[in-house]
């Protein structure tokens, strides 16, 4: 498999992963026990995201299976913006702009995501500008 392909393959993995994720947890009930999720941080958002590709699901719900189903470190939301924090990787990689995919996917029209790795910080929105 060529390197093209590969990378198309990841792609396609990865959101319908987080596809299947997303949809998993709109069908859950809530849990009282655990209102952060476990990705972390804390959220400065607690809307339901309706607009989002998934339906209706809570800002704390979506981030906490974006960012495990990523592997992140933390997640949070900053207004409008999902962050998401990875101790390991790098801005550069090719998988972060194939996570940047994925996640503009998942999230509404109105939301854009941030991937923050050791060497920096990769906006999603401009990542991805060329490809739109």
């Amino acid at each position: 498999m060529n390197p093209t392909s590969r990378l198309l393959h990841r792609t396609g993995l990865a959101l319908a992963a987080l596809t299947l994720a997303l949809a998993a947890a709109g069908c859950s009930s809530d849990d009282p026990d655990n209102p952060q999720g476990s990705s972390g941080g804390g959220s400065s958002s607690s809307g339901s995201g309706s607009d989002r590709p998934m339906g209706n699901i809570a800002d704390d719900d979506a981030i906490r299976i974006i960012a495990n189903t990523l592997k992140a470190d933390r997640a949070e939301w900053r207004g409008e913006v999902a962050v998401f924090h990875f101790a390991d990787g790098s801005r550069d990689d090719p998988l972060s702009r194939i996570n940047c995919s994925a996640i503009s996917h998942l999230i509404a029209d109105t939301e854009s995501a941030e991937l923050h790795y050791p060497d920096g910080v990769l906006d999603c929105t401009e990542a991805l500008a060329p490809l739109n």
